[in-house]
């Protein structure tokens, strides 16, 4: 085990992965957000063509019926 020496502000490589991690996982927040929205629409989307499908599945039964 390596002992560290001197300041954590003084490693230019931890800040910098640091803030990459921070920039990725505000990215990622935002794909949620994103995310989140699109199910919204297709959700709403989907709601749409349930009537059509109701009346599809009547027209189908009923067209087996009278073979």
């Amino acid at each position: 085990m390596s002992e560290s020496k001197g300041s954590l502000l003084d490693n230019d490589e931890l800040i910098a992965t640091l803030e990459e991690t921070k920039n990725k996982s505000i990215q990622i927040a935002e794909a949620i957000l994103i995310g989140e929205e699109t199910s919204k629409e297709i959700e709403a989307a989907r709601q749409s063509y349930s009537p059509a499908a109701k009346r599809g599945a009547i027209l189908f039964f009923a067209m087996v019926g009278l073979s």
